[in-house]
C-alpha cells in the first residue's frame, strides 16, 4: 500500500527534513516512521513497498532522503537508484538493507548512494543517519566501509586514464575525482579509500596541476 503525503506548507526556518520510506515490510515501514516523526527535525512525506511507485513518489515529492531497502515488491533498490540517476532526482539515497554483497554495494556506490547501513543497526541511529546523509556525508555500516575500501585498492594505481580536459589521471586519482563530484568531503573519502587525508589532498592537488596544464596546453 502507499502512502503519498505532500511536503507540509509554512515550515519554519530551519525547515524539516524531508524523507520517503521504501521498504517492503509494513512493520518495518510502521517501525521507520515512528522512529522519524520522533524527530522533530525530520518529517515523512510518502511511503511505498513497490520500486515502481517508489520513483514516482520520489520524482512528484522530492524529497530530501529517501530510505529504501534493496528488496522490493515489483523491483530493487537498484532499480529505483537508476531511475532516480537517469532522470535526474537530487534526493539523497539511504539504504537500508540486510544484504551487503559487494556486487550490491559496489552497484549503490555507482549510482552515487552515499548513506548504507544494516537493518542490524538500531533503529534509533536511524534519524542522525538520515540528518548525515541530508547534510552531504556519507554514511557506511563497518561491513559496507570494508566492502568498499576493499574494492577500491584491488584497483592498479599506476595505470593511466585519460579523462577529457583533466589530463592524464591515474585511477586513484580518477577515484577521488568521482567521490569529490559526489559532493564528498577529504576526510571522507580517506575513510572510503582506506588512505590518510594527506594522501587525498596530494591526490587532489596531482589533479589540480594535471587540469592546469592541459588548459595552458590547449591554450599555447
Amino acid at each position: 500500500m502507499t502512502q503519498v503525503m505532500p511536503k507540509s506548507p509554512g515550515n519554519p526556518v530551519p525547515a524539516a527534513i524531508s524523507v520517503s520510506i521504501v521498504e517492503d515490510s509494513k512493520a518495518v515501514r510502521d517501525a521507520l516512521r515512528r522512529q522519524i516523526l520522533n524527530d522533530p527535525a525530520l518529517e515523512v512525506v510518502g511511503e511505498t513497498e513497490s520500486a515502481q511507485e517508489a520513483v514516482t513518489i520520489i520524482t512528484s515529492l522530492e524529497p530530501d532522503v529517501v530510505v529504501l531497502d534493496i528488496r522490493l515488491k515489483q523491483g530493487t533498490g537498484i532499480d529505483v537508484c537508476r531511475s532516480l540517476q537517469a532522470a535526474g532526482v537530487r534526493t539523497k539515497v539511504l539504504v537500508m538493507s540486510g544484504y551487503w554483497d559487494a556486487a550490491y554495494v559496489s552497484a549503490l556506490s555507482k549510482l552515487g548512494v552515499t548513506g548504507y547501513i544494516s537493518k542490524m543497526n538500531k533503529l534509533a541511529d536511524i534519524p542522525a543517519a538520515i540528518r548525515k546523509v541530508a547534510e552531504g556525508w556519507t554514511v557506511f555500516c563497518p561491513e559496507v566501509s570494508s566492502i568498499v575500501a576493499e574494492h577500491l585498492q584491488h584497483c592498479d594505481q599506476a595505470e593511466p586514464v585519460p579523462l577529457p580536459g583533466t589530463g592524464l589521471l591515474t585511477l586513484r586519482e580518477h577515484q577521488v575525482l568521482e567521490l569529490r563530484d559526489r559532493g564528498l568531503k577529504n576526510v571522507e573519502i580517506a575513510c572510503t579509500l582506506g588512505v590518510s587525508t594527506k594522501t587525498v589532498e596530494s591526490h587532489v592537488h596531482s589533479i589540480t596541476l594535471k587540469s592546469t596544464n592541459q588548459v595552458a596546453a590547449g591554450v599555447s
